[in-house]
């Protein structure tokens, strides 16, 4: 069973849709998922494999995530930032947490979502209806268009993220006194265990990592358009700009408030790495018979 707090303010909100730079739309009833974690923690590393398996499996999830800052010297500081640490704090008071949750799992801005619970979490945050937002880049600047939103409220506030395209891979390391056979093959294309092969993480993993974000506006409840310079997010990011992908959400009643509509602009690197049938994890000996053997890709 999913168990979530504050189960308060049960506002009716539409379906992301994730536009990617090449405007290629994704339909059906995506989920935004917020996490806010701690780069090191195992728990977190975790949680973002869970996420990673469920974008392999869905091309209707929008993710923004936040990795928070701690003033450690052993600590890896890439792509933490003091705003996630600050929406964090919000969200568990919030929630009704006297301490903050690492990770915290955040879905449409409305539901806490237990790491252990994420798929059910995900699942159920598809019965929300979240407005998809239009986006596209162009020139430095990006153009949202706001869908005719219903809201009692009509008001909110309007968030801009710009993450990177995923850091460091996974792949199967298998005993080399392994015969690697076809039906083996077939179990790890279906994510299930078998002896004597190991997945591992290549590098540190961080998924879609919070690059920049800023605050564009407050909603009153028309149907607009807006384009917005991206100036500072293009200057910051050097010869990284065009992998960079975008999020706009907007937050009804407060920048905590449940999300009513989201829409993501994504880079070519992110929709080969993290999207359904993007690249196949391979196979690799942990000590190879021959120094010619090469890895062995899952086709």
């Amino acid at each position: 069973m999913v168990i979530f707090k504050n189960l308060k303010n049960l506002f009716s909100i539409s379906a992301v849709i994730a536009i990617s730079l090449s405007n290629i739309a994704y339909a059906n009833s995506p989920t935004v998922v917020e996490i806010y974690g701690k780069n090191g923690c195992d728990a977190d590393t975790k949680v973002q494999d869970k996420i990673f398996e469920i974008l392999q499996k869905n091309d209707d999830i929008i993710l923004i995530n936040c990795r928070r800052y701690f003033n450690q010297e052993n600590e890896d500081h890439r792509y933490t930032l003091d705003f996630c640490n600050d929406r964090a704090k919000q969200y568990n008071l919030k929630f009704g947490y006297s301490g903050i949750k690492t990770p915290l799992i955040v879905i449409n801005g409305k539901w806490d979502a237990f790491r252990k619970n994420l798929k059910p979490a995900v699942k159920m945050g598809k019965t929300d209806k979240v407005l998809p937002i239009d986006l596209s880049v162009h020139n430095q600047a990006i153009n949202i268009n706001m869908p005719d939103i219903k809201s009692t409220i009509k008001q909110g506030s309007i968030f801009l993220y710009a993450y990177l395209p995923t850091q460091g891979k996974k792949t199967y390391i298998a005993d080399p006194d392994l015969e690697i056979t076809e039906e083996i093959k077939e179990k790890l294309r279906k994510n299930k265990k078998v002896p004597f092969v190991q997945k591992v993480h290549l590098t540190n993993f961080y998924l879609r990592p919070i690059f920049k974000h800023e605050k564009i506006g407050n909603w009153a409840g028309e149907k607009i358009s807006i384009t917005y310079p991206l100036g500072d997010m293009v200057a910051m990011a050097g010869n990284r700009v065009k992998d960079m992908s975008y999020v706009v959400v907007l937050h009804e009643g407060s920048d905590y408030g449940p999300i009513i509509a989201a829409g993501e602009v994504m880079s070519d690197q992110e929709m080969i790495q993290s999207l359904p049938k993007s690249e196949p994890l391979k196979i690799k000996f942990i000590s190879r018979p021959t120094p010619a053997a090469p890895a062995i890709p899952i086709q």
